[in-house]
């Protein structure tokens, strides 16, 4: 009993830990891939490097996150510009955001 009583602290310490790693991430890189869908005009890309982490490798833009059309648009003329351009962008991803599914979320984005 004393044994365990010893190892409580440890776990506890693990356990905040955890949520103390889960704040919102910046990934950056090429876009690879747009595919858009939905009649809001929600859209997906994929990145190199890869989001491992997300189901297919998406990073999803949507209604969610991005609540007024006109953002999805000015998202989406940022992506395109990048991809076009030859540039690299930052996607802001919190594993907080993660649906049941797996699929990431972007909260904002920038370009480089």
């Amino acid at each position: 009993m004393n044994r365990v009583k010893s190892f409580l602290p440890f776990i506890l310490i693990a356990f905040c830990a955890q949520s103390v790693f889960a704040a919102p991430q910046w990934y950056r890189g090429e876009v690879t891939r747009i595919y858009q869908y939905g009649a809001a005009g929600q859209f997906t890309i994929t990145m190199d490097p890869p989001l491992n982490f997300c189901k297919y490798n998406y990073a999803y833009f949507s209604g969610e996150r991005f609540e007024d059309p006109e953002r999805l648009q000015v998202a989406l003329s940022i992506v395109l510009s990048a991809m076009h351009g030859g540039r690299t962008i930052g996607v802001v991803i919190d594993p907080e955001d993660l649906t049941s599914d797996g699929l990431c979320l972007v909260r904002s984005l920038d370009i480089r």
